[in-house]
């Protein structure tokens, strides 16, 4: 409407083709149900953007939660996922997530927090997260560094994009532990998984994979592509991005 001032729709007409029903969010389940039986955890940046036309643009679910107190009902609705942990707690992991792709994790490792307490053996377990700089954005920082005290995380690599000269994401962290990362995955009952963004992340994090597969297992461009694909299709390559 800034943009064309002479318009001059019915509100009916307005509300029925630019402001179609509002879509529902979907979060990621930030907690494990084992430590929290009775809460439900998300993890949720919260979208404040000045457009180029000085316009502020602030994000409809995100604002709305962040501007929510203690004891405010909230309407909600839990849905199916496939993306969970593995039936067995023994098989290998392998978590990919920058920002708040780190949500999922957070409760797969509260669910093997619960189990390493109750002494029950674990497989290994490595997170790649990413984030801007340590002081600005890299979440629940603590809790990833005392899993790795607790053994519920066998390993952390956290790269951070903005903190030196040159950039630095998770593929980058993925591509130097290389070697060790094919032992993982040649392992048949390893599961990886990948939450984010899905229009550059999760694209170059399915190149890195590839390039692992093919610089570590000798493979050519096609093979390391089919093996991928079966590691998919045997629903050992999860991604909710």
């Amino acid at each position: 409407m800034q943009d064309f001032p002479s318009a001059r729709p019915s509100l009916g007409l307005l509300f029925g083709s630019v402001a179609p029903r509002l879509a529902p969010r979907y979060y990621s389940i930030s907690s494990g149900s084992s430590k929290h039986p009775h809460q439900v955890h998300v993890t949720c940046a919260v979208v404040h953007d000045v457009m180029p036309t000085g316009r502020v643009h602030d994000g409809v679910c995100s604002s709305y939660l962040q501007h929510c107190k203690p004891g405010d009902q909230v309407p909600v609705f839990i849905r199916r996922s496939t993306f969970k942990l593995p039936q067995c707690s023994q098989c290998p992991i392998v978590m990919i997530g920058p920002g708040t792709g780190l949500a999922p994790f957070r409760g797969f490792i509260q669910e093997r927090d619960c189990l390493t307490a109750s002494l029950e053996k674990v497989g290994p377990a490595v997170l790649f997260f990413g984030c801007r700089n340590r002081t600005h954005d890299y979440i629940y920082e603590t809790e990833m560094e005392a899993a790795v005290e607790t053994g519920a995380l066998s390993e952390l690599h956290v790269a951070f994009s903005r903190a030196g000269p040159t950039k630095d994401y998770v593929q980058h962290h993925m591509e130097m532990q290389g070697p060790n990362l094919w032992v993982m995955l040649q392992q048949p009952n390893c599961y990886v998984y990948v939450c984010g963004d899905a229009k550059n992340m999760a694209r170059d994090v399915h190149r890195t994979l590839i390039s692992i597969a093919q610089k570590q297992g000798s493979m050519t461009a096609a093979a390391a592509e089919a093996w991928l694909k079966q590691l998919g299709d045997s629903g050992r390559y999860l991604k909710d991005v």
